[in-house]
């Protein structure tokens, strides 16, 4: 999974730092990473959600 190896790769990244500027960067890109996932699953789900809805079909 992309987002397992990313991650991981973050927290080596973080523990071999020692520069703080640094693990504040990884630490808010880890973040940013994991919220763009949430985006990402909710809208597939939205989407898969309207594909399937019977409202729209009649259109």
């Amino acid at each position: 999974m992309e987002l397992q190896w990313i991650n991981e790769q973050l927290d080596q990244l973080f523990s071999e730092s020692r520069d703080y500027k640094q693990k504040a960067f990884l630490l808010g890109l880890k973040e940013l990473i994991i919220e763009q996932q949430k985006r990402k699953e909710q809208l597939q789900s939205r989407l898969d959600g309207e594909l399937w809805s019977p409202k729209g079909w009649q259109e």
